[in-house]
């Protein structure tokens, strides 16, 4: 007599969290919220529920398997595109450039590499006369107040 409530409740959840992940997908696409609703048969406070479950749901991943994934589709869109793009394709080339672009900024690739000028300035200050260790105190502190 429990088991057949909680059947139904369990088949319920599982075809809330499938239009939730439809819902999801539409948005992720560009759909607006009303769009959603009428062509998932919910209202549009209930599309708009569902894509916010199922966010916090995607958010909640650790960074590390959301990065994997991206990779994944990145690399499924480079394979559509590379064909046309080795033929010379203008389009097909500038989407490949573009995801190229997308694979070096989510690896990090292109970020800015940190200088360290520490020992130049040591270098320098010792060559003026200067204590090296207050110049290096003085760069330091002029580089917080510059905001760098």
């Amino acid at each position: 007599m429990d088991r057949a409530p909680m059947a139904v409740t369990m088949a319920r959840d599982v075809n809330t969290d499938a239009r939730s992940l439809k819902a999801l997908g539409l948005r992720l696409a560009g759909t607006s919220y009303r769009t959603i609703g009428r062509m998932l048969d919910v209202s549009y406070t209930q599309a708009h529920r569902d894509v916010h479950y199922m966010l916090k749901e995607v958010v909640s991943e650790p960074a590390e398997q959301v990065r994997h994934a991206e990779l994944a589709r990145l690399d499924r869109l480079m394979l559509a595109h590379w064909p046309a793009a080795i033929k010379g394709d203008y389009w097909a080339t500038t989407v490949v450039l573009q995801i190229m672009d997308r694979r070096i900024r989510l690896l990090g690739l292109d970020a800015p590499h940190r200088i360290d000028i520490t020992g130049w300035i040591r270098e320098r200050a010792t060559a003026e006369g200067l204590d090296p260790y207050q110049a290096v105190a003085d760069a330091d502190a002029f580089v917080r107040d510059c905001g760098l």
